[in-house]
């Protein structure tokens, strides 16, 4: 009886739980090829299909996905980014940032 109890305790707990859409495992050169990608603070990143880019942070250079993630090296910096690819052509990058997060969408 006891671990009926307890089984249905638990079930109730996680599903009260806040539950957001699961992100992909990591951006594809697909969603990034031809597209800009607008972030929250007004940066903006321009993905160019022949692996350049031009970004407010990082200026231009060259970009590429890797099995670690986004590989960038631009003028002004370079970074290996963790950016996740959620439902709705939403995006994240976990930064050094003070909140830790960027969050973007394509753009024009």
């Amino acid at each position: 009886m006891r671990t009926v109890l307890s089984l249905c305790i638990g079930l109730l707990l996680a599903s009260s739980l806040p539950s957001s859409a699961p992100a992909e495992p990591s951006v594809t050169s697909k969603d990034l090829k031809g597209k800009a990608i607008c972030w929250d603070g007004g940066s903006r990143s321009e993905f160019h299909a022949d692996g350049t880019f031009q970004s407010t942070n990082f200026g231009k250079g060259t970009w590429e996905i890797i099995p670690m993630g986004l590989d960038m090296h631009g003028d002004r910096q370079s970074a290996l980014l963790d950016m996740q690819k959620f439902p709705g052509d939403e995006f994240g990058i976990v930064t050094s940032s003070k909140s830790g997060y960027v969050k973007g969408r394509y753009c024009n």
